[in-house]
């Protein structure tokens, strides 16, 4: 695929590929399998929305989403499709099923080109590590032949002395390695800084780097099932930090079935002695997030839901509804509701949450999230209080690529 790399892992099962072709296309990434299979994702949500591509060679491809068929591409010897500018997860996936009944199919128009030996692959300056990965610009001069696939050594520039021959081979190396293990690991991290509405307003608006709080945090796949994410937290002197603001928070979340995933999330911790302590790190919560169907809305959008309880007692902790959609590309707003047991609702637990987020570019976004206690009309007589728009937050998220 133009613009795709191509992966070699060592992986521990027959069942999953350890080749493959990968790559990101305005906002959405993909994975190319040599049986003709893929899988589209969003980039900032991977967990969100998705679409599974499902060949016979020289046939049809199947564009699923949800358990549902939503298109079907047939063979028709039609030549390799340009890649396009701009795309959703569909069209995506449909240009992928293109890509792989290229020239293939009724009416034959040419003979299929025959594919030509791989040259061997190019072992890199690593020795004893099983786990090596390399990637390459995937061909486009031939027809795809899944029996075979070229690879390069992957390596990462470096900035050094041209004289210093030993900080050139040395330090490409090791960024070579760094970036092996981000891609093993799937790594990817966000920068996000993050001020409140309410503090804001109440003083000079020149000043408000100073109440401004920023959080470094990165997510890896640790297998194909199971993934660690881990935030680090820095606020500035003119915080007014609260015994319940944490220096570092972590999460292991599992995918037990396509739809179901359970996560087990810590308190926050501090590295000051005071509030949580390090003493709570091991005293998390567990709960079960279920992945809801598609809630259909006019103009052809949906909403992503999710359904989430605590675990072992559903009671321990309100029952959340989160619901997403995106109104345009770049703009999306999300909203969650919440159910406790009878009289354990709290004067600072909401019964709702809500946020806006606005990409102006795939790495950058803006959201404004209100997460206080926001009451129903009916429920404010219980000790709710009444808010508004001021009691938000707006943040500015950078997303890091590897």
């Amino acid at each position: 695929m133009p613009g795709a790399v191509e992966v070699l892992i060592d992986t521990p099962s027959a069942l999953v590929w350890s080749r493959f072709q990968e790559g990101v296309l305005d906002g959405w990434r993909y994975r190319l399998f040599p049986d003709g299979s893929a899988v589209v994702t969003q980039v900032d949500d991977p967990r969100g929305q998705s679409f599974r591509l499902s060949c016979r060679p020289a046939v049809e491809c199947k564009i699923l989403s949800d358990g549902s068929v939503l298109n079907v591409v047939v063979a028709a010897g039609a030549p390799r499709p340009a890649a396009p500018v701009s795309v959703d997860g569909e069209r995506l996936a449909t240009f992928l099923a293109e890509w792989v009944l290229a020239d293939s199919g009724t009416p034959p128009t040419r003979a299929v080109g025959t594919s030509q030996p791989m040259p061997p692959f190019k072992v890199s300056e690593r020795t004893g590590n099983p786990r090596q990965l390399r990637t390459q610009p995937a061909s486009t001069g031939r027809a795809i032949d899944f029996r075979v696939a070229p690879s390069l050594t992957f390596s990462s520039p470096l900035r050094c002395d041209d004289a210093d021959v030993r900080c050139g081979a040395a330090g490409l190396v090791k960024a070579a390695h760094t970036a092996d293990w981000a891609h093993i690991l799937g790594l990817s991290c966000n920068v996000t800084a993050s001020a409140s509405l309410q503090k804001a307003s109440s003083q000079n608006v020149k000043r408000l780097a100073d109440r401004l709080q920023t959080s470094l945090g990165c997510t890896a796949q640790l297998s194909n099932r199971l993934s660690l994410s881990v935030r680090a937290n820095s606020y500035s002197s003119q915080v007014r930090r609260a015994a319940w603001d944490p220096d570092i928070t972590y999460a292991l979340s599992f995918q037990a079935t396509e739809r179901l995933s359970l996560t087990y999330a810590s308190k926050g911790i501090r590295l000051d002695g005071e509030g949580a302590g390090l003493e709570t790190a091991l005293d998390g919560r567990l709960s079960a997030s279920l992945t809801l169907p598609r809630l259909p809305l006019p103009a052809g959008r949906g909403a992503d839901c999710r359904l989430r309880v605590a675990l072992p007692d559903p009671s321990r902790d309100a029952v959340a509804l989160s619901c997403g959609v995106a109104l345009t590309k770049r703009l999306s707003l999300g909203l969650s509701t919440y159910l406790y047991a009878h009289q354990t609702q709290k004067p600072w637990q909401p019964d709702f949450t809500y946020s806006a987020s606005w990409k102006p570019t795939n790495r950058l976004r803006i959201t404004y999230s209100n997460y206080a206690a926001n009451r129903f009309p009916w429920n404010r007589d219980r000790g709710g209080t009444s808010t508004s728009l001021r009691d938000g937050t707006l943040s500015f998220t950078y997303d890091v690529s590897f």
